[in-house]
């Protein structure tokens, strides 16, 4: 295979590639973030128990070491959540980066399907209301259709 100019083999090869590495930059980019604020996170979280300690140590009675702790991890209990949120929307943004780069790619030809004729143009409900309607006229005819009754048998009287 020789490297054409125009060479669809060799143009599709460059637009997965191109794609690829788009994907990986768009997932290094999504770790970096994620790792920012984890060490965000972390930072914050040391400088809170170095704040802790020093609180405790001047505590003077047990109902404020209680009062101490219920604040400490109230607050603690909305910044674990406010980091969760923030990691998953990291990701979400890192998936939907990598979604739509993934989306613009066209990795085969898409063939055109040809046009149906007829009762297509109906919406489906009336065309499964059209196939039920016949379905039960031929199951009326069917059933109208005259019997053989079975024989009369004379009783002794």
């Amino acid at each position: 295979m020789t490297a054409t100019p125009g060479n669809p083999a060799i143009e599709a090869c460059k637009r997965q590639l191109e794609t690829a590495v788009c994907v990986i930059e768009a997932i290094t980019e999504g770790s970096k973030r994620m790792r920012e604020a984890q060490l965000k996170a972390a930072t914050e979280a040391h400088a809170s128990v170095e704040a802790l300690h020093k609180r405790i140590a001047g505590a003077g009675d047990a109902q404020e070491l209680w009062r101490i702790h219920s604040e400490w991890s109230s607050a603690n209990l909305g910044k674990a959540l406010a980091y969760w949120r923030e990691l998953y929307e990291i990701a979400l943004a890192t998936q939907s980066s990598i979604a739509k780069r993934l989306s613009q790619q066209s990795w085969f030809p898409i063939p055109q399907a040809p046009a149906i004729t007829g009762a297509s143009h109906l919406p489906l409900v009336e065309m499964m209301d059209t196939a039920y309607q016949r379905w039960l006229e031929t199951t009326r005819q069917f059933y109208a259709a005259p019997m053989v009754s079975a024989p009369q048998v004379r009783r002794p009287t």
